[in-house]
This record gives structure tokens, C-alpha cells and sequence, in this order.
């Protein structure tokens, strides 16, 4: 009798471990599709309807009737699914026990949200992009700017955008909180010498060379006015630096205009430069200055803090030109040149040539006047209706050409235009500043930045040079203009984060 017993309580307990071990193979089962089918159901690039995606995976797996619910939260950049679902598995030993059934219950949830990011935007202007193509840009920019913002709270991420052409106007804001020559304030940009591109932080004791306002660019046919300067003036070719307003970031964009060379090397070295953390004293003077907004003070993160990334999007339909740069003697200081107090159209030329003094060291006969093209003893306006121009104030009324122009016209020696021509600026070619973005590159890659590239029907050498700037071949996009929104895309769900929360 003992061991009858005995073999009931044996037969039992063995089949309570059949009878477990097939409601967890069930459960097992039920958890592996429901996990598969919620991550495809939230993934960003799912078109169909996350409802339908899970139901469709459990009735592949011959499981429908096993899935009690399917909840879905947020929206397409931030989605969340969760698929809910029961199994009763009948027992066969366990039924001698008055236990019919185990009930195989799992719920899975997976979501795919865009992880905090601290991003610039570093977008070729140059003269290149006029047209159908810079609007496709902006188009992709501003729905990669919803992206990013869909469904965050605003205080996690930022982005700054960073035009560029030759130069890169970081705005007057931003050059306040630098220490930056001030030969003038008509422009704000600054010329990086070759070992800047080194390193990716701004020194905040260092004195960095503001850039020459003028424009050797403009026939002297064209107007007596300059009308492009290697430093744009423009406000939407300044940085707009900091900031979680979406609506902010869409007008900044769509503000963009086309014109001047391009300087992809500078273009980085802000980019960069805004998300390192020797920005911080940059970005405490902005917040102090009312411009950027309070919550972001004490950053940028250090990656060691920061929950998210650091991204770097650099986008370019050509490659580096020339950087002309004022020569050190015609960057400031007075010029043989006087304007009239009030008449900006009346302009003089002091010529050496034409002097003669008396014993008064008074000139006579040596001022030549734009105005009529006659000389005079005395500037237009008489010596005290007019003043002696700096190097400043000529190239902002004057471009080198037209300039160059006048003093022909003073004497009539053309050797006097291509003397002034060519004389009073230097370049930075092309292949340098190729050298200098491949340092600026490596430097940004080496302090964790993530950087996308993006060359939109760009010449060979330059594709290759985003090629190798890239943090990966994956993180670079050689497209058409039709494709710039693809790749923005792309680079959305790259930075996106899919995983299983539950």
C-alpha cells in the first residue's frame, strides 16, 4: 500500500514537470513572436499600421487566437508597442489533481525612440547650391528637424545650424563671448590658422583673427557698392546656435540663400567646435544674453554624462575653393582715401603724384574727387566736411575692384588697377583647406562625435573626402538632389534607438 502511494506521488510530481515544461514551451513560443512582432511593428521605417504588423506576425505563427491585445503609444519617431497575450495549455497528468489547465500569459513591448542628442547642422550655402537644389535641401532639413523633435521633451536634445560658404558667420552673439580683433564690426567671422583644424574646442583666451570685411569678388562694372563679401553679412547665414524650437529651426532654414565659395573645413570646425565642452563658457554667455535658452546651461554634455550623442551632419554639393584673406598692412590702420561726413558718394583720392606744398605744408592739387574725376587742393567736402578713411570703412564702401578702378581713373596707369587688383589679399587654396577638413575630421572622430556626411551630386574628390571624414562608409551618402530626404531618413533611423523594454 505504501508503495502504491509512493508511485501516485512519483507519477505527480513527474507529470506536473511534463505538464510545466509544455506550458512554458507554449510561453516561449508566444514570447518569441510577440517580441518579433513588435519590433517590427515599431520600428520608424514601418509603413503599415503597428496594429495590423503584430497581428499579422501571430497568425503567420498560427497564434491569433493566443493574442488577447495590441496598445500602441506615441507616433512614428517615438513609437511604442505592446502586444498582449494569453495561451491556456491543457495538462495531462495534473488533470488526476482536479489542474485542467496552465494559463501562458507574456506581454512584450518594444519601442523606438531617437535618443537624446546634442547635433549640429553644417550646410554648404555656397553659390552652388541656388535653386531647386538648395530647396530639396531645406525640404529634408526641416523634416529631419520634426524628427528629431516629434516626440522628445525639448529640454533632452539640441541643435545648432551652422551655414557655411568660404567662411562661416558665427553672428555677433557668439563672437562676444571670444577674444576676436576688432579691427571692425561690419562682419563676424574668424580665420583659423592650419593648426586650429587640430583640435575641436574654441579657446576662450586665445586671440583669434576676426576676418577681413571686403569683396574680391565684384566686377567694377557692376556697382561702386560691394555686394560680396568673404564674411556674409546676411542673418540667416549665421549660426543659429542651441536651440529646441523646432519652429525656430524650420525658419532658420528656410531662410537659407546661395551664393560665395565654399569652405567645408570651417563648416566642420564649428559644427564641431559648438558641441565640445569648451563651449560651455560660449553657451553660459548666450543664456546670460537672453539667447539661448536657460535649461541648456552647463552644457554642452560630457559624453562620460550624457545619456545620448553627439552628432555632427555635414552636408556639401562641391568641394573647397579658395579663402581670400586681407594681407596684415590693409586690415586696419588709415588709407590715402577721405569721404565726405555725410555723402557716402563723395569720395576722394589723395595722389602723391599730384602734390605740391607750400610753406604751410598745406597740399595743393592733390585730391582727386570721384564725384567729378577733377582735382582739388582739398577733399570733397573741405577738411572739415570730410574724413581720412580706415582700410575698414574703404572695403565696406568699396570692393578691391572698384577700388582698384579708381585709382586708375586717378591717373590713368592701369598698372595702378592690377597693383590694387591683386595686392591687398591672399588665399587659402582648395587642396589646403582639403588638408585642413581631414584634420579637423580625425580630431572630431578622436572626441566621440558621431559625423554623418552627406555629398549631394558632388565631384568625385570631394565625395571621397566625405568618404574618409565620415565616423564609418556607413555614416556616409553619396545622393542626388532628389535623394537628400532619403538620406536624412536614413540618418534619423541610424541615430534611432530600437530595443525591448518589456
Amino acid at each position: 500500500m505504501f508503495s502504491f502511494f509512493l508511485l501516485i506521488g512519483i507519477l505527480l510530481v513527474g507529470g506536473f514537470a511534463v505538464d510545466l515544461m509544455r506550458a512554458e514551451t507554449r510561453r516561449a513560443e508566444l514570447q518569441a513572436v510577440a517580441d518579433t512582432a513588435t519590433l517590427a511593428a515599431a520600428a520608424s521605417t514601418q509603413e503599415r499600421n503597428p496594429t495590423t504588423v503584430v497581428q499579422d506576425y501571430f497568425a503567420a505563427a498560427g497564434l491569433s487566437n493566443e493574442l488577447d491585445s495590441v496598445q500602441i503609444a506615441g507616433v512614428v519617431t517615438a513609437r511604442e508597442v505592446t502586444a498582449n497575450t494569453s495561451s491556456q495549455v491543457p495538462t495531462t497528468f495534473l488533470r488526476m489533481a482536479g489542474i485542467n489547465n496552465f494559463t501562458a500569459s507574456v506581454s512584450s513591448t518594444a519601442t523606438e525612440k531617437i535618443s537624446a542628442v546634442e547635433l549640429s547642422m553644417v550646410l554648404d550655402i555656397s553659390g552652388s547650391m541656388r535653386g531647386d537644389k538648395l530647396t530639396r535641401l531645406q525640404d529634408a532639413s526641416a523634416d529631419f528637424v520634426d524628427a528629431i523633435f516629434g516626440s522628445l521633451p525639448t529640454s533632452e536634445s539640441m541643435v545648432s545650424i551652422v551655414p557655411y560658404t568660404a567662411t562661416v558667420a558665427a553672428g555677433p552673439d557668439i563672437l562676444a563671448q571670444l577674444n576676436v580683433t576688432d579691427e571692425h564690426d561690419y562682419s563676424h567671422c574668424i580665420e583659423f590658422d592650419a593648426d586650429h583644424f587640430e583640435t575641436v574646442g574654441l579657446s576662450m583666451t586665445e586671440e583669434y583673427r576676426r576676418a577681413g570685411h571686403f569683396d574680391p569678388f565684384s566686377s567694377y562694372h557692376n556697382s561702386t557698392w560691394p555686394e560680396q563679401f568673404v564674411c556674409r553679412t546676411e542673418q540667416y547665414a549665421e549660426i543659429l546656435p542651441y536651440s529646441n524650437d523646432p519652429v525656430a529651426l524650420r525658419q532658420k532654414i528656410y531662410s537659407l540663400e546661395a551664393d560665395g565659395n565654399t569652405g567645408i573645413d570651417n563648416g566642420l570646425k564649428w559644427g564641431a567646435a559648438l558641441l565640445d565642452t569648451s563651449a560651455r563658457p560660449i553657451l553660459a554667455g548666450l543664456v546670460d544674453d537672453g539667447v539661448v535658452n536657460a535649461e541648456f546651461d552647463g552644457r554642452p554634455h560630457s559624453l562620460e554624462e550624457y545619456p545620448g550623442i553627439k552628432v555632427v551632419v555635414l552636408m556639401t554639393d562641391g568641394q573647397n575653393t579658395s579663402e581670400y584673406r586681407l594681407r596684415p598692412q590693409y586690415r586696419d590702420g588709415l588709407v590715402d582715401v577721405w569721404m565726405h561726413n555725410t555723402d557716402v558718394d563723395r569720395v576722394s583720392i589723395q595722389d602723391e603724384e599730384y602734390m605740391n606744398q607750400d610753406g604751410d605744408g598745406r597740399h595743393w592739387e592733390d585730391f582727386w574727387r570721384m564725384r567729378n574725376h577733377r582735382f582739388s587742393n582739398s577733399p570733397d567736402g573741405g577738411w572739415n566736411g570730410s574724413y581720412q578713411m580706415t582700410y575698414p570703412q574703404l572695403w565696406n564702401r568699396f570692393s578691391v575692384r572698384y577700388h582698384a578702378y579708381l585709382r586708375y581713373l586717378v591717373n590713368g596707369w592701369s598698372s595702378q588697377y592690377y597693383a590694387w587688383d591683386n595686392e591687398p589679399y591672399t588665399s587659402v587654396s582648395g587642396s589646403e583647406k582639403d588638408d585642413r577638413l581631414l584634420d579637423i575630421c580625425a580630431a572630431t572622430k578622436a572626441s566621440g562625435i558621431v559625423i554623418y556626411t552627406l555629398a549631394v551630386e558632388a565631384p568625385t574628390s570631394s565625395n571621397n573626402l566625405l568618404r574618409s571624414c565620415a565616423t564609418s562608409p556607413s555614416h556616409h551618402f553619396d545622393v542626388d538632389r532628389f535623394d537628400i530626404g532619403t538620406a536624412f531618413g536614413a540618418i534619423i533611423t541610424s541615430i534611432n534607438h530600437l530595443r525591448l523594454t518589456q
